[in-house]
C-alpha cells in the first residue's frame, strides 16, 4: 500500500512539460534554471532550459536541484551516509529486505547498514542528530523527539571495545536499550537473541535499531560519483546514473541497480570532479574568538550546531558551519584557479542573527560582504585564486554582535587548475 500510494501521488502530479526545472550550479560561471533531461553512463548530463537543450559533463557540475526533507519513517540509515525511505520487511544472516515506495522490494547487505529509524522526530535538527548518531556509532539516550545529551561542541564516538558496539541494539521509545543479535524483523515485531534467551519487542515500541558497527564495511564509490536526492526525501550514493524520459536507474557501489520514474530525481551533486570541497580538506588552522567564553568549533557539511545546512528554506549537502567571530585557513599551494561559495545565516536562527563574511587570499582581503541577516537568500562569492598559496575564510560580528551568528559557507569549493 505504501508504494501504491506514492505511485498514485506521482501520477497525479505529472506535468505535460516533463521534469520540473531545478537550480543548475556549474563549477564555473553563473547559475541557471533548467530541467534535467538525461544522464548517460559516461556522466554526460543534458539539461533543457529557456535557451534550449544543452549538456555539461558531471565533473563540471556542482549541483542540480535540492534535497528534500524526509516526511516520515521508517528510514534506513546507510553506512556510507545515505538515507533510504523504506519499510523493513525481513532479515537474514546477510541482508535486510525492504520495500521502497520508489524502487519496490530490494535487499541491502547488513554490512552496508548503520541502522533503522522507525519514527522520525518532528524537529529537523533532531532528525539530523539522530541519523548522525547511528552513523557515528554513538551512544546516548533516545526519546520520541530524538537523541538527548548531545554535547553542544560535537558528537562523540565511543571506542569499538564498548559492549554496546559489539552487538546489535534495539532502542525503545522510552529510552531503554536491548543488546544482542537481531535474528528476526518483520512488520510487527523484532526479535533479539541475547545471552539470557530471545527477547521480542513490538515495532510500535521501538525508536531505532542500530546494527553492530564493528561489522560495517561500507562500499565507498571511487572516482566520479554522485549524491542523488529523490522525491520521498531519500539520499543515496550513485556510482552510475542512467536517466531518460522513461526511467531513472541508480547503480550503487555494490553494482546494485535501483529503478524508478525519472521525475523522482530531484537533486544531483557529483563528487570527484574538478570541484574540491573545503569540507573534504584539512584546514591549516582554525581560530574562534568568543564574545564571552563559549568556544564554537567549525563543522563540515553541517551548521555550527550540528544540523543540516539550511538557508532561506533550502537544504544543502556540503559546506562549512562557523560561528562569529572565527577564521579558517587552508593551504592552496597554487593548485587551484577559483574559489566559490554561497554564504548566508543558517535557518536554525529562526530568521534572526547577522554575520559579515570576509575572504583573504595570500593575506590580502579580496571579499567583504555587507551584513547578511537570517532569512535572507545566500550571496554568491566567486574569486580568482590562480597561483595563490593560502585562503582564509572569516566570519565577523555584524549588526547583532554575537547573537545567533551561525554562518554557513554553502558548497565552499575550489576549482582545480586545468
Amino acid at each position: 500500500m505504501y508504494r501504491i500510494a506514492l505511485v498514485l501521488a506521482w501520477l497525479a502530479g505529472v506535468s505535460t512539460d516533463g521534469q520540473a526545472a531545478g537550480h543548475v550550479v556549474p563549477a564555473e560561471g553563473p547559475p541557471s534554471s533548467a530541467a534535467l533531461a538525461a544522464i548517460d553512463h559516461d556522466w554526460q548530463i543534458v539539461f533543457v532550459g529557456d535557451t534550449g537543450r544543452w549538456s555539461l559533463p558531471a565533473d563540471e557540475l556542482v549541483r542540480w536541484g535540492a534535497p528534500r526533507e524526509l516526511l516520515r519513517g521508517p528510514v534506513i540509515v546507510l553506512a556510507d551516509g545515505g538515507l533510504l525511505a523504506a519499510e523493513p520487511t525481513g532479515i537474514d544472516e546477510t541482508d535486510l529486505a525492504v520495500d521502497s515506495a520508489l524502487f519496490g522490494p530490494i535487499s541491502i547487505p547488513l554490512d552496508q547498514l548503520a541502522g533503522i529509524v522507525f519514527r522520525l522526530p518532528t524537529d529537523l535538527h533532531r532528525q539530523t542528530l539522530l541519523f548522525d548518531r547511528l552513523r557515528l556509532k554513538g551512544s546516548g539516550v533516545f526519546t520520541r523527539n530524538g537523541p538527548e545529551n548531545v554535547p553542544e561542541g560535537g558528537l562523540t564516538t565511543p571506542s569499538l571495545s564498548s559492549p554496546l558496539l559489539s552487538s546489535d541494539r534495539i532502542v525503545l521509545e522510552n529510552g531503554d536499550e536491548l543488546t544482542g543479535l537481531i535474528e528476526r524483523l518483520d512488520l510487527d515485531r523484532v526479535r533479539l537473541r541475547t545471552d539470557t534467551g530471545p527477547i521480542e519487542a513490538a515495532r510500535r515500541t521501538i525508536a531505532a535499531v542500530i546494527f553492530n558497527p564493528a561489522l560495517r564495511r561500507p562500499a565507498l564509490a571511487e572516482g566520479l560519483y554522485a549524491w542523488t536526492g529523490l522525491s520521498d526525501g531519500s539520499l543515496v550514493q550513485a556510482a552510475r546514473i542512467a536517466l531518460d524520459e522513461r526511467m531513472l536507474a541508480i547503480t550503487g557501489s555494490l553494482d546494485q541497480t535501483w529503478k524508478t520514474f525519472p521525475d523522482d530525481l530531484v537533486f544531483v551533486q557529483p563528487m570527484g570532479g574538478r570541484v574540491v570541497y573545503l569540507s573534504a580538506m584539512e584546514p591549516k588552522a582554525y581560530r574562534h574568538v568568543p564574545y564571552l567564553e563559549l568556544q564554537w568549533p567549525y563543522r563540515t557539511n553541517r551548521n555550527v550546531v550540528g544540523g543540516r545546512l539550511r538557508c532561506a528554506g533550502r537544504t544543502y549537502l556540503t559546506g562549512l558551519g562557523m560561528y562569529t567571530a572565527s577564521r579558517l585557513t587552508y593551504r592552496l599551494d597554487g593548485a587551484y584557479q577559483r574559489f566559490l561559495s554561497e554564504v548566508g545565516v543558517d535557518d536554525s536562527t529562526g530568521g534572526r542573527g547577522s554575520v559579515r563574511f570576509r575572504v583573504f587570499v595570500d593575506g590580502r582581503e579580496q571579499f567583504t560582504s555587507r551584513p547578511i541577516r537570517g532569512g535572507e537568500p545566500p550571496q554568491l562569492i566567486d574569486l580568482n585564486v590562480t597561483g595563490a598559496k593560502q585562503l582564509d575564510l572569516a566570519v565577523d560580528f555584524a549588526e547583532r554582535a554575537h547573537v545567533l551568528g551561525r554562518a554557513n559557507w554553502i558548497d565552499a569549493r575550489l576549482v582545480r587548475s586545468d
